[in-house]
């Protein structure tokens, strides 16, 4: 799930790239600065991953549910925190792409960066989610329902929405708006998977 999401990364940078440059290049930079949020949680996702295998193996299915939710806990509090920051002080993130770029120009790529942070602000929430919680279900071995979930809800609720929305001359915003509601869904699908507790066994 995680490299699904890199993936779909570059993949969003090229939708981006069809409404315009300007668009492309805050799409680019935001994901940039996503990643101090994301990458990390990577590691807090692995860590829950062996945990909750060595717990299983020890046939102790509950404490393995508690470690999972120990987890989450920590990366809402981290994902928390970081959202802040995007959302009270996007300049200490904006401020360091700017180089040598044309003023004029670079204010209209720092200017949608700072509207573009409130989603990854409010899709972090749910990405808490998603990375403990897949890859406490991979931990368990239930590695096949979190591909699926990744990869087919991508196209539905992502992918083809974008498209609409730029063959019908939608505001670029909408891009994010789908991306944050795959990533919403993708949170709600983890958290049955995981309260229905089939993984224990």
């Amino acid at each position: 799930a995680d490299m699904t999401k890199l993936a779909y990364g570059h993949v969003f940078v090229l939708l981006a790239g069809w409404f315009s440059d300007t668009a492309m290049a805050a799409t680019s930079f935001t994901i940039t600065i996503n990643n101090l949020a994301f990458i990390p949680m990577i590691g807090m996702g692995q860590a829950v991953s062996v945990l909750v295998g060595q717990r299983l193996g020890q046939n102790r299915p509950e404490l393995a549910a508690r470690s999972t939710v120990a987890g989450f806990q920590l990366a809402f509090i981290y994902m928390m925190t970081v959202s802040v920051f995007y959302v009270l002080t996007p300049s200490i993130f904006t401020d360091r792409f700017r180089g040598d770029a044309d003023p004029e120009s670079w204010e209209a790529v720092a200017g949608m960066i700072r509207t573009l942070l409130w989603f990854v602000a409010l899709y972090c929430i749910f990405d808490s989610v998603n990375l403990i919680f897949s890859f406490g279900l991979r931990g368990a071995g239930d590695t096949l329902f979190v591909t699926w979930v990744s990869l087919l809800l991508s196209w539905p609720l992502m992918v083809i929405p974008s498209w609409v929305a730029w063959k019908l001359g939608w505001s670029f915003y909408w891009t994010w708006a789908f991306a944050s509601f795959y990533i919403a869904a993708q949170a709600v699908c983890f958290v049955f998977r995981f309260r229905g507790g089939k993984w224990k066994s």
